[in-house]
């Protein structure tokens, strides 16, 4: 018996008895089935109460119905990826759209009505060739919480910035990236990549720009969309910002055959950005939720991933 401090055997467990940090929270047996054991506000243990979780989750816009028990909900909502540029065979390659950002809030259960009416935004449309790609859908959770979309990427190279906590992504404009949403997102890419969003961590990634500028990465916002490339060489195009809970920016394309698209930004609980096309070659759309999509040169552009909500009440 390790955890004992130097003691072999004993009739009485004395908390002198018990090293530090030698137990854990266990479940206990009892007959045939498991029982939780928690303490009382005495210190004394007593099983705890039973209890359970409800989880609905929405692809698509539909309505959430209170459970019949619970206390505490957990909203989470993520907007669409905004959609790449296409350059339309201007000898550039379009750039990636930015990534939906993400918002989570916990609300006593008391405090949302009966039903909550949920839109979920969707991802950017492909844009046709030689167009602007547009920017992402935001979700909504009634009035409760808003997450925004990613900016679009620009025909000339400039990539969308990613959604913010309280502002969607802007577009890319001409050769400069859009700026992430707010608050404190990631500057937009002018001379290079675009910035990363900083401060409070919510804000979307900077779009890069169109000298193969990298996007932005963000914590909760999305990344920004990597910049296109005009490069006659072979290259790496630029890459997607990347996001912790966003959605990923898109890759920028490239224009040379020989080259490589850029890669989507990644994401560990959102969707993934799509990669940029190469030269006439199509690239690939966001991932749900709201990854950016992918940009491309001379035909249609990528299109964003879907947003997405879930509600899970405790």
């Amino acid at each position: 018996m390790a955890f004992l401090s130097g003691r072999t055997s004993l009739t009485t467990v004395q908390t002198g008895d018990i090293a530090d940090n030698a137990v854990t929270l266990a479940k206990m047996a009892h007959g045939t089935n498991s029982y939780n054991i928690e303490y009382s506000g005495s210190g004394v243990p007593q099983e705890a109460a039973a209890g359970g979780t409800d989880t609905q989750e929405f692809a698509s816009s539909g309505t959430w119905t209170k459970p019949s028990s619970g206390s505490t909900c957990l909203v989470e909502a993520w907007g669409g990826g905004g959609s790449g540029g296409s350059s339309g065979g201007a000898s550039n390659g379009g750039p990636g759209g930015g990534g939906g950002g993400y918002v989570q809030l916990l609300f006593d259960i008391d405090t949302l009505g009966g039903t909550e009416t949920i839109t979920v935004g969707a991802g950017g449309a492909a844009s046709s060739g030689g167009g602007n790609g547009n920017v992402g859908g935001n979700t909504t959770v009634g009035s409760l919480l808003t997450a925004y979309g990613g900016g679009a990427g620009f025909a000339n190279q400039g990539a969308g910035g990613g959604g913010g906590d309280d502002a969607a992504g802007n577009a890319g404009t001409g050769s400069t990236g859009g700026a992430g949403g707010g608050p404190n997102g990631g500057t937009a890419g002018s001379g290079g990549a675009g910035g990363d969003d900083t401060g409070r961590r919510i804000g979307g990634g900077g779009g890069g720009d169109n000298n193969k500028g990298a996007g932005g990465a963000s914590y909760s916002g999305g990344g920004g969309g990597g910049g296109g490339h005009s490069s006659t060489t072979s290259i790496t195009g630029a890459a997607g910002g990347a996001s912790t809970y966003g959605g990923g920016g898109g890759g920028g394309g490239v224009y040379d055959a020989a080259s490589t698209g850029g890669p989507g930004g990644a994401s560990l609980i959102g969707g993934d950005g799509g990669t940029g096309g190469v030269n006439g070659a199509a690239g690939t759309n966001g991932s749900v939720p709201g990854g950016g999509g992918g940009g491309t040169e001379t035909i249609a552009s990528q299109a964003g991933g879907d947003g997405y909500c879930r509600i899970t009440t405790l």
